[in-house]
């Protein structure tokens, strides 16, 4: 299951990143990297994207990028990394999943299929939390609400204008009539 969207704010610069398996090269001639510069290219023009820097390195590419909509990044992200994948692999005669991901050992022995790994990975998960940690943390989710400390709730705040941390229902006290 892909992990949630990251909190994107339009005309924000993000720095991302995106790897290789256990940091293994993603790219292995002059070929991957303008294969991989024209998607980047391509991607974040259809999708409305600033680019202001980035180093194709062998193993991992950290671009600094302000889209103009919150949903841009992921869609543009996306694009590249699939495209890229499909052509690193034709190329390079490889098969299986992006390059840029990778499956850690311990979450592969925890079972022969995804669907085992994915239960097992679950129940690992919530045998070290409380139900009310769980609780507030699908609250969070549910909401697509920034979790965590204060200091960068309050940073999103001030940018959004709207509050990013979950709140209790109705006004608060000193509102009431």
């Amino acid at each position: 299951m892909p992990r949630r969207a990251r909190l994107v704010l339009p005309h924000v610069p993000l720095h991302i990143i995106q790897r290789g398996e256990n940091r293994a090269a993603i790219f292995i001639d002059d070929e991957d990297r303008q294969h991989y510069r024209r998607l980047l290219r391509e991607a974040c023009l259809e999708n409305d994207i600033a680019v202001h820097a980035f180093v194709l390195m062998d193993n991992r590419v950290p671009p600094l990028l302000t889209p103009s909509r919150p949903e841009a990044l992921a869609v543009a992200m996306c694009a590249v990394g699939q495209s890229y994948v499909q052509f690193f692999n034709c190329r390079h005669g490889r098969t299986g999943t992006d390059p840029l991901i990778t499956l850690h050992s311990t979450y592969l022995a925890l079972g022969a299929t995804w669907e085992e790994q994915a239960f097992e990975y679950g129940r690992w998960l919530r045998a070290g939390m409380k139900d009310e940690e769980i609780s507030t943390i699908r609250n969070y989710i549910a909401k697509e609400r920034a979790f965590g400390c204060t200091r960068p709730e309050a940073m999103v705040e001030k940018a959004l204008g709207r509050p990013a941390g979950c709140r209790n229902g109705g006004r608060s006290r000193s509102q009431s009539v």
